[in-house]
């Protein structure tokens, strides 16, 4: 009897050990796979170069309100989003951390499903894509734009939004890039913080000023590093959205705003805030060496 319970359990084990290989395997082939997809992207898109421009972006902290962008002017120049869209019409636009490897076109699909197991040419791989709430103005216009990413283990698509837990990373990059048509927008992160899915976080056309007031302030009380900087009912607000990496409750938030030139908004009619049932749920999300499907 104990031979056999011994041999059932060398036959479990080895069953385990396969499927883990298999697992790995799997895993490998994706990565692999999903950074081709991204450098030919670059490729296509004419990227110019990651590492940052040291001149430009002091030129970008020093410069007065309403002078132009010249690193914003830099990826509008080079970036060719006619040529990525030439591949797939869901190109939306191109997002950048200058000096990070956040550095991937953004699509925008008819659901919130297809692009978290697809690259940017619907390839079907498990790194999936950086995405656009599939609700949003793809020209950037709402309150509230939120893109989702996965958290990835080697830092890739928005795994590395988790160092702006550190102030000192923030410092070191406190600006988001998004690329579209004819405009750069120079989004500055001013909030990152752990969110549910049911927080205005993830609030949607959003058009009064005290529902706008109540996203920032629940931002900016929940945030984890103080950057002494504040947005306005005026500016527009970027919220990247990924997993938290402790399970499925929460998801990890870095928001970013906009000015508005001109300083104001049009406000829509009435009030309006729309909850989280269509944001994308996180069904693999555990600490193991999968993929984990986070964003």
């Amino acid at each position: 009897m104990k031979r056999k319970i011994f041999t059932a359990v060398k036959i479990l084990l080895a069953a385990i050990l396969v499927t883990a290989l298999v697992v790995v395997g799997k895993q490998s082939s994706d990565y692999k796979r999903g950074q081709e997809n991204y450098d030919e992207a670059e490729q296509i898109a004419n990227l110019p170069s990651r590492e940052k421009d040291t001149d430009s972006y002091q030129k970008v902290m020093q410069r007065a309100p309403g002078e132009k962008d010249p690193y914003g002017e830099l990826l509008l120049e080079q970036i060719d989003l006619a040529a990525l869209r030439g591949v797939n019409p869901d190109v939306a636009g191109w997002i950048e951390i200058p000096g990070t490897e956040l550095s991937y076109p953004v699509m925008q699909g008819e659901d919130n499903d297809f692009y978290l197991n697809h690259t940017w040419k619907k390839e079907s791989n498990s790194v999936g894509s950086v995405f656009l709430e599939c609700q949003v103005d793809p020209g950037l216009g709402d309150f509230n734009t939120i893109i989702y990413g996965h958290r990835m283990r080697d830092n890739s698509m928005f795994g590395s939004l988790k160092y702006y837990e550190n102030i000192s990373y923030w410092e070191e990059n406190p600006s988001v890039y998004v690329v579209i048509d004819k405009e750069a927008y120079r989004y500055d992160i001013y909030a990152a913080y752990k969110a549910d899915l049911e927080d205005i976080t993830y609030g949607l056309k959003i058009g009064s000023r005290p529902k706008k007031q109540e996203l920032i302030q629940f931002g900016l009380e929940k945030s984890v590093i103080d950057t002494g900087i504040e947005p306005t009912t005026f500016d527009r607000i970027l919220t990247l959205s990924t997993c938290t990496g402790s399970g499925h409750a929460s998801r990890w938030v870095v928001q970013a705003f906009c000015p508005v030139e001109g300083g104001a908004l049009p406000e829509e009619a009435g009030e309006f805030f729309e909850g989280t049932d269509d944001a994308p749920d996180d069904s693999s999300d555990s600490e193991s060496d999968s993929l984990d499907f986070r964003r």
